[in-house]
């Protein structure tokens, strides 16, 4: 009877293991998914733009972010572009996918999320969203931007981080907003990526944290414009993921597939950069100032 029970003690104890090896399994999975930081320099501020600075702002609780501002190439400028980039790498392997603007008359406004690149603290969700208003609070300050023409730019995490954003801070002065290859629930796109089983999703559902979730924000940032690309062939982010948050958005909104496109491949395409130009040009309006 006593190794009976010794044994039942052991197989118990086996198996409390093994459910806290799983449970710890889905909390790394569930939190790593969404950041791959890195402080690699993968190109040189002076080899992007014409004229640019190195820019230095605060957080909200005091942790310091590095940014690039690129200038336009016309005086004035047609607006400036706050850019989002998505979860991996840094600034610096993002700046790609918007450094063709200055020389259609656009100022280009880059940072990186806390944890990213050279600016300082460890990444968390809350965090990365008070990086972007910090972003948009800085850019508002600035002499040469112009404060009432502002458009957002937000590439996979960075569309979710800058909505977030925007609806906790408002919108003033920001007149256009591109999402490009985003998701509407953070909890959805883990699941998608972890397989959607029934056994997932109850622990996906308590160990990612609500609030902040671009479905729930972006409802507060009408009447700004939203343009919306993805590719019906992205991996990453599936198409339905950003049909869900450009359904959730009002009115006016314009949603582009791109046929074949894998994730934030667009703005790599001559065709979409021209829809993106007409966009702007439409919602900030044709006049520089």
């Amino acid at each position: 009877m006593a190794d009976w029970r010794k044994h039942l003690r052991i197989r118990k104890g086996f198996l409390f293991c093994l459910a806290a090896l799983f449970v710890a399994a889905v909390i790394v999975s569930c939190n790593g998914m969404f950041y791959y930081p890195d402080n690699r320099e993968y190109c040189r501020l002076g080899d992007v733009c014409k004229r640019a600075e190195e820019v230095w702002f605060m957080s909200r609780d005091g942790t310091k972010l590095h940014g690039w501002f690129l200038f336009s190439d016309i005086t004035p400028a047609k607006g400036t572009v706050l850019h989002f980039h998505g979860n991996a790498q840094n600034l610096t392997s993002h700046v790609g996918f918007v450094d063709w603007l200055p020389k259609e008359g656009y100022n280009v406004f880059c940072f990186d999320y806390r944890g990213y690149g050279k600016s300082q603290g460890s990444v968390a969700r809350e965090g990365t969203v008070h990086d972007g208003v910090a972003a948009i609070a800085y850019l508002r300050s600035r002499s040469a931007t112009d404060p009432q023409r502002i458009a957002i730019l937000g590439q996979s995490l960075g569309g979710a981080i800058a909505v977030a954003a925007l609806g906790e801070n408002g919108v003033d002065g920001v007149k256009a907003v591109v999402i490009d290859s985003s998701f509407a629930s953070y909890r959805d796109i883990a699941n998608d990526k972890l397989g959607g089983t029934f056994l997932t999703y109850p622990f996906i559902w308590a160990l990612i944290r609500g609030g902040h979730e671009p479905d729930e924000s972006i409802v507060r940032i009408a009447p700004v414009p939203f343009l919306f690309l993805h590719g019906d062939a992205d991996s990453v982010v599936p198409i339905e993921h950003g049909m869900e948050l450009y359904r959730q958005a009002k009115h006016p909104k314009e949603f582009i597939t791109i046929p074949g496109g894998e994730h934030t491949s667009g703005l790599h395409n001559p065709e979409y950069r021209e829809m993106v130009l007409k966009f702007l040009a439409k919602s900030l309006g044709k006049e520089s100032s």
